[in-house]
């Protein structure tokens, strides 16, 4: 019987040892056998000899008679639920505003390909469910075995709705050896590109010699975009990861023997996904390759693993000069929310920045539908989108906001320009007052740009420090639902009732108690167990002062 697996290298791909005509044959066998699997009557399960009138009148029913819907219901449960791509918005669904890439993946489709030989009617929705998103590797070589696959089976392409090209920072355990020299006809000597990438190693190598190296093969950009052109017309969402380690090289645009031009166009792309991005634009100019290349992009992805001062001046430069009038779900993290590096201090960026991102990201916020961004942000970024809402003509159709707040900008004055009062992102954390009272005006704002977002039925502003005393303390705000939980005071409840009468807090409490309460330690009072519900905003000051 001829088996269907996937292949364990960096793309996934269903391989069949033997043609098409043996296949059909396996499928035919398989199906006989399933024949055997009764829903109703199954003579397995009645060991009694039924009568000659009943066995006349008895018919069986297999598995292969279920309706299509039911069908299609066993195969979402085994394989994951088929959801139609333009349903797809992670930026909109916050239980999904980490997880793009597994929306449409199952982890245990490998194993369960052998479904697609139970019958002809199950071949096609199999296979359309594990091809549904495949990921490749940015290689030479994993283009090329990608290209070699999808030539042979060109009907498998069709499947295609995510594609995710990961660059390798890091080549294989093979010996240093140089690179070969470049094909003027192919751009690359083809052979030795696969051997070397393919971490061959022969005798003389293991004399030690193994070392890890940076990727010398990898792709270039326009080649990356050129296959994803070529073979995957039907994809909607593009994911493309640089990787990251320190003093990692940019990825090539071009190779060194073409001509400076444009990356091919990819019409049917509208989620782009960057992930490293520090390794795939640092500097606007590559933006504009990008842009030109996705001509009706919807919903942009850029995340960069560390903070680097330059991805928030490429941003701004992004943001400001680039129209991205197309784009309606905008998901930016800046500084590797979920990790320990420290974050740019206000006095670091200030002496180097002129410019303020907060007022450009609250620009183009009012013509959103939906953001998720991660970094360094304050309240001007909702005072500057509740102006632009205010202007004639703009009709605000923004409906989710979640803020990663990794620090909070330093005050500046209305013209823009440092005040030079206390710098706030130095001390970013839970026992530091004057980033409590930053985050609170960020509050405060929020709430008070609800009066021209009708529409916005999401909010969440949390600030997550890995190496909190008290992470439970950490300070949050999230309304959803019709709902509210975490910060509040006198002035945000007022807002409340003004704009979003039908709003309302679960609770109302201190959240942080100086004394203990009836069946509770001290040390419980501050240290609670479970993150309150509410906190209000004068508890904080109980932190500061014990300086936890």
């Amino acid at each position: 019987m001829a088996t269907l697996s996937l292949r364990t290298d960096a793309h996934l791909l269903i391989e069949s040892d033997r043609p098409d005509a043996q296949i059909e044959q396996a499928m035919a066998s398989e199906s006989t056998a399933a024949e055997k699997l009764h829903l109703v009557g199954d003579q397995s399960f009645d060991k009694r000899e039924p009568d000659a009138e009943d066995s006349s009148t008895r018919t069986t029913t297999s598995i292969l008679d279920l309706p299509p819907e039911i069908l299609g219901t066993i195969l979402d449960h085994l394989l994951g639920h088929m959801a139609p791509v333009s349903a797809i918005h992670s930026s909109t669904t916050p239980q999904l505003s980490k997880g793009i890439a597994s929306v449409m993946r199952h982890p245990r489709r490998k194993a369960l390909s052998d479904i697609a030989l139970v019958s002809r009617a199950w071949r096609q929705p199999v296979q359309e469910r594990i091809y549904r998103h495949i990921k490749l590797k940015g290689t030479v070589s994993g283009l090329l075995d990608s290209m070699e696959w999808f030539q042979k089976c060109q009907h498998l392409a069709e499947y295609v709705r995510h594609i995710e090209v990961w660059i390798p920072v890091w080549g294989d355990r093979t010996a240093v050896v140089a690179r070969p020299e470049e094909d003027a006809h192919m751009g690359r000597n083809i052979q030795a590109a696969r051997q070397f990438d393919g971490g061959i190693i022969t005798p003389d190598i293991l004399a030690g010699t193994l070392a890890f190296k940076l990727s010398a093969f990898n792709a270039t950009l326009s080649e990356i975009f050129h296959h994803v052109g070529a073979f995957f017309p039907r994809a909607r969402i593009f994911t493309l990861e640089g990787g990251h380690c320190k003093k990692s090289k940019l990825v090539d645009t071009f190779a060194a023997w073409q001509r400076l031009g444009t990356l091919e166009a990819l019409p049917g792309i509208r989620t782009f996904v960057m992930k490293g991005t520090w390794n795939l634009m640092r500097e606007p100019s590559r933006w504009r390759l990008f842009e030109h290349a996705l001509p009706n992009l919807q919903e942009w992805h850029c995340a960069y693993a560390r903070p680097q001062f330059e991805a928030y001046a490429t941003m701004n430069d992004i943001i400001s000069n680039y129209a991205l009038s197309n784009i309606r779900h905008l998901n930016i993290n800046l500084e590797g929310f979920y990790s320990k590096d420290p974050t740019l201090t206000s006095s670091h960026a200030t002496h180097r920045a002129p410019f303020h991102l907060c007022h450009e990201l609250g620009k183009i916020t009012a013509r959103l539908e939906s953001i998720v961004f991660g970094g360094k942000v304050c309240s001007a970024f909702f005072m500057t989108a509740l102006n632009v809402a205010r202007r004639p003509g703009i009709t605000p159709n923004l409906t989710s906001v979640d803020l990663g707040v990794k620090n909070c900008c330093r005050p500046r004055s209305h013209s823009g320009e440092d005040t030079g009062d206390s710098v706030v992102g130095d001390s970013a954390t839970i026992t530091s007052s004057s980033f409590i009272t930053a985050f609170d005006n960020m509050v405060t704002a929020a709430t008070f740009s609800l009066s021209c977002f009708p529409h916005l039925n999401y909010l969440r502003i949390r600030f997550i420090d890995l190496d909190s005393a008290c992470p439970l303390l950490n300070p949050y705000f999230q309304m959803a639902g019709g709902k509210c939980n975490g910060l509040w005071n006198e002035e945000i409840l007022e807002i409340l009732s003004q704009f979003r009468p039908g709003v309302y807090y679960e609770e109302l409490d201190e959240g942080i108690y100086a004394q203990a309460r009836k069946g509770e330690t001290a040390l419980a009072a501050i240290y609670p167990r479970t993150r309150p519900k509410s906190i209000k905003t004068s508890s904080y000051r109980l932190l500061t002062d014990t300086r936890m």
